[in-house]
């Protein structure tokens, strides 16, 4: 398994790059036809006759029919079976009408074929479920063609229990949640024209986050003591105000009162001013205590800013 181009993303949130890409100008068509090529590079180094693409109704099936018509103007015998008479979103239609010929279920082929290309569904399936019709059809009439099959960003169904098991998968761009999987088989990342730019950058990357409800109060997206400090505030500091960015909603940083005294606190931070003046001793302990009460912390980072003297609070 080549090493990922970025980090591992969640299928169902794979769309964030796309939205940022489209902030920035970057024409959809562009990178289906990336994506596409790739796609048909891979299988031709994989088939060694003639090879059957099946597409679905998104853009997962628009890159299968891509792949399809490089395939066919390179000369190799490829049958394109869809599984919906129609695509979904301009970009994947206008990629059907370019690709040639093109069989709908059920009218599947009877030649035997070498390969099968798996474009049923891509990462922004949800994982786990069950297929419904006409996917669940036409991945278990793959699945008895005993072909070896290559899927399209993600295995078709994975984590399911009608997964349609690909002996390699060429994905896009980043790791996806759920390739580990033995279903996956031999997993390699492809690159996609995407500037540095569209990675954290734009709204895209709000459907990173996970949604606060309507009726969401504080306290409900995390509570956190941050303990430390004495001599020094900074580290504690610093360690709360990421949590806070991050989306904690209720950060505590705890410290000794010099160094409490000498930093500039927040209105995101909740001050925890301990009795200790210098160092964290045993003094501190029942006001810490209140950590783990019924409404105390969800987690604990200790330690930051307390120097390099022999801890007197070892309990």
């Amino acid at each position: 398994m080549r090493e990922p181009a970025c980090w591992e993303m969640a299928g169902p949130r794979c769309g964030f790059l796309d939205g940022n890409a489209n902030a920035l100008g970057i024409a959809e068509p562009s990178l289906m036809d990336a994506a596409g090529m790739a796609l048909a590079v891979t299988a031709r180094e994989m088939a060694d006759g003639p090879i059957v693409i099946l597409c679905g109704p998104g853009n997962n099936g628009g890159d299968g029919f891509v792949a399809a018509r490089y395939l066919r103007e390179w000369g190799i015998q490829t049958t394109v079976l869809a599984s919906h008479p129609e695509s979904r979103g301009d970009t994947a239609r206008d990629a059907r009408a370019a690709a040639g010929e093109v069989r709908v279920w059920p009218d599947a082929p009877i030649e035997k074929h070498s390969l099968v290309v798996d474009c049923l569904l891509g990462a922004g399936a949800a994982p786990g479920k069950s297929l419904r019709p006409p996917i669940a059809e036409v991945a278990a009439w793959a699945t008895g063609l005993e072909a070896p099959v290559l899927a399209c960003d993600i295995p078709t169904g994975l984590g399911g229990p009608d997964v349609l098991p690909a002996d390699a998968t060429l994905t896009f761009h980043s790791m996806k949640q759920g390739l580990t999987s033995p279903d996956a088989g031999e997993v390699s990342v492809a690159p996609l024209p995407w500037p540095a730019e569209v990675e954290d950058c734009g709204p895209g990357d709000a459907s990173r986050y996970p949604p606060l409800e309507a009726n969401a109060r504080k306290g409900d997206r995390g509570r956190l003591w941050v303990i430390g400090g004495g001599p020094y505030h900074g580290a504690p500091m610093l360690a709360g105000i990421a949590a806070a960015r991050s989306g904690c909603d209720l950060v505590h940083v705890a410290m000794p009162s010099a160094a409490a005294a000498r930093a500039e606190w927040p209105a995101t931070l909740i001050p925890e001013i301990l009795p200790d003046e210098g160092m964290l001793t045993d003094s501190s302990l029942s006001r810490i205590a209140e950590a783990f009460g019924p409404r105390g912390a969800q987690a604990l980072v200790i330690g930051p800013g307390l120097g390099r003297e022999m801890p007197r609070l070892t309990r």
